[in-house]
């Protein structure tokens, strides 16, 4: 099903910010952490964020995170 050019116009229009993805002193992925973020972008007016990687610390995340 081919969709309207219209459809991905307004579906990626407006703000969409980059997010870190949060690691505590020993590199461990801090989940609570990116949650609370999430949760606070979500009931800030962006229209979406870019996550895993879009801030250069893809370099330290591995296949599992």
């Amino acid at each position: 099903m081919k969709q309207d050019k219209s459809f991905f116009r307004e579906k990626l229009s407006g703000v969409f910010a980059p997010i870190t993805t949060p690691f505590d002193e020993k590199g461990n992925l801090l989940l609570d952490q990116l949650a609370y973020n999430i949760n606070k972008l979500n009931n800030s007016g962006l229209r979406g964020y870019l996550i895993l990687g879009t801030n250069g610390e893809f370099k330290s995340l591995s296949e599992e995170e």
